[in-house]
This record gives C-alpha cells, structure tokens and sequence, in this order.
C-alpha cells in the first residue's frame, strides 16, 4: 500500500511543490497536491479536510509565504487536529521564535535544492523523514503542465481566503481540547487559526479562549518546550534548541533551564563555525591550524565535545571520522555486534535475551529474535549470510534462518552456559564452547553434533577459525592461548599470552597474524602459526572487551571497559583515535564488511554507528 502524502505549500511556492511532488513519487509515494482554485468545486475547508483525512502524513514546506498563509495555517490546523505526522521541509531560513510549534519540528534542510549538487541527498533524507524507502522505487512522474501551475500560483495566498463555518470550529476546538495534555503547543495552534479564520461574530469569543488556555497550559507547555529544547541540544540542532529556548524565556523570563540552554546553543552554534574551519584546514593539509582549532572546539565547548562528535583525534585522522546514527531498542548491555556479509544487517546480543537486527540502510530496527530464556553473549551471521547463530546463557545455541526471522533447527545443547561460537570459513560447521569446559563442533545445516572436546582446565572464553579454515585458535585459563591445527595430525602450540584472561580472539583477514584481547587492558598480535609476539597494543586504563579489524586490515578497533574505542594503526601500531562512549563502559565493536562503519555499544544498550572513511 502506497504511503499517501498531502503537502501543504504557499501557493508561491508552487513550482517547488510539484518538483518534490514528482521526486517522492519516485520514492513510492502518493502525493495529495491541492491545485484547485479556491472557488471551483467544494468549498475549500470541506475539500482540503478530506484529503488530510485521507492522507499517512503532512509535508509541510516552510517558507517566509507558508508562515503568512492562512491556508498553510488551516491545513497544519486539520493534520494537528488527525493526529498525522507532521514534516517539514524548509525551502528557506524563517524566524519561528513567534511559532513554537513549529520550532519544535525538526525540519529537513531543502534550502537551495534547485540547483544544490547536493539535492538527491536533501531528498532522500525527505523521503526517509516521511517513512518512504530510502532510494527510489520507480520512475519520477512527467512534470506538470506549465500553464497549470501558472494559473494556480497566481492565485495568490492573500485573495480568497478560507474561512471556517461553525461545524468546522466545532470540530477543531473539539480536536484541540483532547489534545491539550498531549501537545500543548499543537493545540494553541489550532486555537489560534480558529481565532484567525472564524467569522467576525466569534472571534472575540475564541480569542478570549486562547489567551484562557495559554495562562491554563503555561506550566505544561514550559516542562514540553524544555524537553524539546533538550533534545536539540543532544541532536546539536543549535538554531532550533535557541528559538526554543528564546520562546520559553518569553513566557517566563526567569526560567533558569532556558537560560542555561540558549548559552549551550550559542557556544555550539559557534564551535560549528570553528569545526567548519578545521574542516577546510584538513582538506588543505593545514595539520597544525586544523589541531588548534579542534582544540579550541574541546576547550570552549564541552557539550559540544570533540570536532567530530565525542571524539580525542590525532590530526590525521579527522577527515574521516563523523557520527552517522544512534540506535535505540535493548534495555540491558550489548554484549556482541555483528555484521552480515553484505554489510545490509546489524546483529546485536544483549543480556535482555533478545538478538536485534538493525536495518543498515535505514538505521532501523528490522526484527527482533527472540526464543533464549536467559541473556545472549554472541551472535554471529554465517559466512553466506543466511544464517545467524547465537549463544547463550541458557546453555543453549540457536540457528536462526535470517530470510523467515525463525530458528532453521533446534537448539543445539550445552550443559552450561554458551560462552563464543565461530562459524567455519566454508559455513559448514559451527564451533561452541560453555562453562561445561568442553568445545563443540556442529553441522551448521542439519544441526546434529560432529564432535566434543574436552579436558580443558578451564572453560574456553574465546576462539576464532582462520581464513584459511585450517587453524582454530582458542584461549582458555588464565594467560594462556592455545592454537590448534584442525588436520589428521591435530598440532598443538601453547602460548603464554596475557597476564590476565584473554576475552576475545579475531585472524587479520590474511592470517597472517592472530590478535588476543584481555583483562589485562592489553591487545597483542601474534605470528601464526609459530605465535611469536608481534606487538603489544597499550593505552586502555581498563578490561579490553571485544577487537575487530578493518577488512582491508589497516585498522583495528579495541572496546574497552574504560569507556573508549580505540582505533589502532596496523603499521605502526600506534593509536589513530580514541571515541569515548557517553553510555559507560564499552562492550562491543565492529566494522562493517566495507570498512566504512565501525558500530559499538555501551552498557547502557546503545549502538553507536561512525563513518571511517
């Protein structure tokens, strides 16, 4: 089913209207675009009513005409009063200070979308805004015809106004007041127009019950205001969270929370400035000034934080570092993150007993897997993708078929908790290991046992397969890494690797090297197969949790206990960067198979999502 949008636009603003009309069609939409002339068929009110009715969502386009348009104004009226979503696209830079409603919609940037190089991406974040998918379905529709569009922009926004009989004030006052306690704001807006285009006999009467409602909602309004205000501060929409902010300190100029929030929106609005410098200075390789100013965005700034989100950068690597998306959904610490093979699907584990899969694309959730009776500590996509396996502390292991989001084959027996598992490079076979000190290897398709081993002092806390299938390396006890050869001959070599217990194992893609995380705060990169020690990887101040490798091998990201995610040269082995986590503790890590994404979670159960490169 087609996702039916109406927009509300000036009627000068007309032209644009119809090219983003024919834009989102190519998204899948169905757009409702009001092109009859105010006097022709039913009367306006009735007409543009049943469309918004009838319509999934609002687009309004916002302009200097759009805030003067009385049309505009009763069109935002109807959708407030339907509970739709609401959109904005702004076409050009407006004062909302006077429109608090407004000011609380994030609004889409389309300013200069006519010829921006940058439009398909101004569009596409439109369409993702109103739910459309993210790249388009099919064809644009043709243009509209050029004479149509000229007789009905010039009729202007100010001839033929709308005016509202009373049924219509019945109804919206009606809407407004069930909708007081939910959106204060929204409902004042409606007030408002009723006010505005009432009948001259009313209009006294309906002002008076404006200013009633604003005194009435003043102390609910504030406390909403100032959540919003809030939230732009935490989305570092600065201008927004400062037109909020001003607005609140109109109705209460001694709202010290306002004050506080117009101070960090103005100190961030100029760290962007600076930012925007350092930016230039790095494309020009001007390392030195790009430094300075970073520091003086870290120094000036805190809520700011560094240049490129909550960062401490080595110059070099700034360019390539920003903040793509933010994912919500566990309610308990994330203890893996997975990408599938294509880079499409994010898998996270959690201590909720849920596996959640995040749409890449989208940066949305796309099914939650649930059938573990106790919390997950891994969760890992066969190498073809079709698969996902996870461990659990229920002693279980559970294949899922990611195409119909259901197990594939019962659950696969431990006889204690389900610590790691690696798939085989081929995805034939599955390895687990458990608290029960015991490593299984399963038949990935039909989900029977090929073999047990044991006499492990201690349980095996990590393994991972080599490229090459041939090797499987696994660390178990304290200090020690033990490798085995996965042949008739069935080699062994013991290593002395950590001063603590080793927490996880991961091959550079060529094998070359195999590289060891500890409790230690230590990672070390090891020559395989003879395990000489190739370098020891030092700065942590606490547990190092899980390690991933960029696929072409040049990095390598380290989740720590201490709250970081370090980036590691793989050359030098020297830090490139150090992204601290607002969330505590830093639980997982991983790149994504382009090596463009680097996803971690906290032990708050959020995700993280940063572009590299």
């Amino acid at each position: 089913m087609q996702t039916r949008i109406f927009i509300s636009h000036s009627r000068r603003d007309l032209d644009t209207a119809a090219w983003l009309a024919a834009r989102l069609h190519a998204y899948g939409a169905d757009i409702l675009l009001d092109l009859q002339p105010g006097g022709e068929g039913q009367p306006y009110t009735r007409r543009v009513s049943q469309e918004i009715e009838a319509s999934d969502a609002l687009l309004l386009l916002l302009s200097p005409y759009a805030l003067e348009s009385q049309r505009v104004q009763l069109e935002l009226a109807r959708a407030i009063n339907a509970r739709k979503p609401i959109v904005v696209g702004l076409l050009e830079p407006v004062a909302l200070h006077d429109s608090p409603f407004l000011a609380s919609l994030a609004p889409v940037d389309l300013t200069g979308t006519a010829d921006d190089s940058d439009t398909d991406a101004a569009v596409q974040r439109l369409a993702v805004a109103l739910g459309l998918p993210p790249e388009p379905i099919r064809p644009e529709t043709p243009p509209l015809d050029t004479a149509l569009l000229a007789a009905v922009a010039a009729e202007a926004d100010d001839i033929g106004q709308p005016t509202l009989d009373p049924g219509d004030v019945s109804t919206l006052l009606t809407g407004a007041g069930n909708l007081e306690l939910v959106d204060p704001e929204g409902a004042l807006f409606i007030y408002r127009v009723c006010s505005n285009l009432a009948g001259p006999d009313r209009q006294r009467e309906l002002l008076e019950l404006v200013h009633s409602r604003e005194r009435r909602l003043l102390p609910l309004r504030l406390e909403r205001l100032q959540q919003r205000a809030e939230d732009a501060l935490r989305g570092r929409e600065w201008d927004r969270a400062g037109q909020l902010a001003a607005y609140i300190l109109s109705l209460n100029p001694q709202h010290n929370a306002a004050r506080r929030i117009a101070e960090t929106s103005s100190r961030g609005s100029h760290c962007d400035g600076i930012y925007r410098e350092a930016q230039r200075a790095a494309d020009h390789g001007q390392w030195d000034q790009m430094a300075a100013l970073a520091a003086e965005v870290r120094a000036g700034c805190p809520e700011y934080g560094d240049p490129a989100g909550i960062l401490r950068i080595r110059r070099e690597i700034i360019p390539y570092l920003q903040e793509q998306a933010t994912l919500y959904g566990h309610i308990a610490p994330i203890r893996s993150l997975a990408f599938s093979p294509d880079g499409a699907l994010l898998a996270s584990a959690s201590a909720d007993t849920t596996i959640r899969l995040w749409e890449m694309a989208a940066h949305r959730e796309f099914a939650v897997l649930r059938g573990h009776s106790q919390g997950v500590n891994r969760a890992l996509f066969s190498p073809d993708g079709t698969r996902l396996a996870s461990a659990s502390e229920d002693g279980t292991v559970r294949i899922w078929n990611i195409t119909e989001g259901a197990e594939a084959v019962s659950p696969l027996a431990h006889r204690g908790e389900v610590i790691t598992l690696d798939f085989s490079p081929d995805g034939s076979f599955l390895a687990t290991t458990a608290a029960d000190n015991t490593l299984r290897l399963w038949h990935v398709l039909r989900g029977y046992r090929l073999a047990t081993f044991q006499g492990y002092a201690r349980p095996v806390q990590a393994l991972a397969f080599a490229p090459d299938g041939d090797l499987i390396a696994l660390a178990s006890d304290y200090r020690i890494l033990k490798s085995y050869m996965l042949t008739v001959r069935g080699d062994t070599t013991v290593l002395q690797a950590h001063d603590e217990s080793v927490t996880t194992l991961t091959f550079t893609p060529d094998g070359r090297w195999l590289a060891s995380a500890s409790h230690d705060h230590t990672v070390r990169l090891w020559e395989m197969p003879a395990g000489d020690l190739v370098s020891r990887l030092e700065g942590h101040t606490a547990s190092v949790q899980d390690i991933s490798l960029c696929p072409d091998g040049r990095l390598l990201a380290s989740a720590s206990l201490d709250g970081t995610v370090r980036l590691w040269d793989m050359e030098t082995f020297g830090t490139l960067a150090t992204l601290r986590s607002t969330g505590g503790p830093v639980t997982a890590v991983a790149f994504s198979p382009s090596g463009r994404t680097l996803a971690f979670a906290s032990a708050d159960g959020v995700i993280h999502l940063w572009g590299v490169a």
